[in-house]
């Protein structure tokens, strides 16, 4: 099947749509965003060391510890009492 140079720009756009649309809904943002591992130990009012035991640590530099915000989330979830 030949295409016309408009109907193979359709073709593609119409992929690269497809393509976006699947992306964006397989990936978690709150797996990407980070937060400091003390700005997260003040919000749950545990110490910082405390808190890098509790919570899944994330490597970014040599002296930069983050949780991602979905540990986080998941960490006050399992400690929420539910209804």
């Amino acid at each position: 099947m030949i295409l016309s140079p408009k109907e193979r720009k359709e073709t593609i756009e119409l992929a690269a749509k497809q393509l976006t649309a699947e992306l964006r809904a397989s990936v978690d943002i709150d797996e990407l965003n980070l937060i400091e591992l003390s700005t997260a130990a003040q919000l749950l009012g545990l110490s910082a060391t405390h808190a890098a035991k509790v919570l899944p640590i994330v490597e970014v530099g040599p002296r930069s510890r983050r949780v991602t915000v979905a540990a986080y989330k998941a960490f006050i979830k399992e400690r929420t009492i539910q209804k």
